[in-house]
């Protein structure tokens, strides 16, 4: 054996502990992962308030070097820890050291893979600076991944395979023979999605209404509008879109998916309580 030190071993080396020296500034504790268990993690970081644990748990990946930076920020490939990243209960943050700059960036692995399961490459912003300054930013965006409701959101997830996000509106119900059913609506999407366990978990959305049960509603409201006294196109014209899919959506509610009377119920009032979502802009991923 030589006894050389390799340079890429003092980068890395040099990257874990700028990561360890500000995490534990900020009064974090730290737990070191052997180096030669290549699990896709270096660091679980128990979180601590008023010098107390909290119970919260993140998981850090650290990378060092020049090697990472790209036009427009940096890069990290995803390798073989993408399923792990994506499914884990312990989100992974991917930290990058600049040498160069001596400064750290980070990305929420976990939170990428949930959204785009496929991506083989991360990307750090140049303005994702982990530092003491940001430092309070950063365990805010990290407890909101470890919440209470992205554990239920992982849970039903998990359940259904549905693609499942903080800003979503979820429900769940389980019907009388115990088959469970997941709805999800996304803000500017002019439908609701159900999944449901008794056709495979296939996404039925519920805004696609044939043209014939469109052909009804379009006479259920003329009839409504005569009956009130309204004029033609009077009573459809102060509706909004949302409350127009509404409508759509509970007589396609009697059909093939939907044959208990809990479940139209159930599905009911998560259309109703979600109908703000489909009136906003789409999220900005």
């Amino acid at each position: 054996m030589s006894g050389e030190v390799s340079e890429s071993w003092r980068i890395s080396r040099d990257a874990v502990n700028r990561v360890r020296t500000l995490i534990e500034s900020q009064g974090q504790v730290m737990a070191e992962i052997p180096g030669h268990a290549d699990f896709g993690e270096d660091f679980h970081v128990m979180l601590v308030e008023n010098q107390r644990r909290t119970g919260e748990v993140f998981a850090l990946q650290v990378k060092g070097g020049k090697s990472y930076r790209r036009a427009g920020g940096y890069q990290v490939s995803v390798g073989k820890h993408g399923d792990f990243w994506r499914k884990t209960t312990v989100p992974v943050i991917c930290v990058v050291h600049d040498p160069e700059l001596d400064k750290l960036f980070w990305v929420n692995a976990s939170a990428v893979l949930r959204r785009q399961p496929t991506t083989t490459t991360l990307h750090l912003q140049p303005d994702q600076v982990l530092d003491a300054e940001s430092f309070p930013a950063f365990i805010e965006s990290v407890r909101a991944d470890v919440s209470p409701r992205n554990e239920f959101l992982r849970a039903l997830s998990r359940l259904s395979g549905a693609e499942l996000q903080q800003q979503d509106y979820v429900g769940y119900f389980q019907n009388e023979s115990g088959e469970p059913m997941v709805f999800r609506q996304r803000r500017g999407e002019p439908f609701g999605s159900v999944f449901h366990s008794d056709v495979d978990w296939e996404e039925v959305r519920t805004s696609a209404v044939p043209s014939e049960v469109a052909d009804t509603v379009s006479k259920l409201v003329a009839e409504a509008e005569m009956s009130a006294g309204f004029e033609a196109g009077e009573m459809s014209s102060q509706l909004s879109p949302s409350h127009l899919n509404l409508f759509e959506n509970l007589v396609l509610s009697g059909g093939g998916l939907i044959t208990d009377n809990a479940e139209g119920h159930w599905l009911r009032s998560c259309l109703s309580a979600s109908c703000y979502l489909r009136d906003l802009p789409p999220a900005k991923i």
